[in-house]
């Protein structure tokens, strides 16, 4: 990691490699997978820039199904939305059309 745009020092973030990063909504944490696992760290913005050592969140397996980003963390980064892949194919899918119809006449 490095400041942007004046750059300075850099800063290791993971030792066995991350991808995908994402950050907060207010840049104070860093999350990113590391094999198949969820990990963050703390990020110091004062007049140096620091990093906390990476910390576990979570491990799933879908991390490891795809080299795309496939996870987002929710405005308030307590919550994370995940794409699992599967190797299932789906038989049906179900469309409702003019759903709102049926509550029109409650308002």
């Amino acid at each position: 990691m490095q400041r942007f745009p004046d750059g300075g020092e850099k800063l290791q973030i993971s030792v066995s490699g991350g991808r995908q990063p994402r950050w907060s909504r207010d840049g104070a944490e860093l999350f990113f997978v590391e094999d198949d696992a969820l990990m963050v760290v703390q990020v110091g913005q004062g007049e140096r820039l620091s990093v906390s050592a990476p910390d576990l969140l979570f491990r799933s397996a879908a991390f490891g199904t795809s080299p795309h980003a496939h996870y987002d963390v929710s405005s308030d980064g307590r919550r994370f939305i995940l794409a699992e892949y599967t190797d299932r194919n789906p038989t049906r899918i179900r469309v409702v059309q003019n759903w709102y119809e049926e509550f029109r006449d409650r308002e």
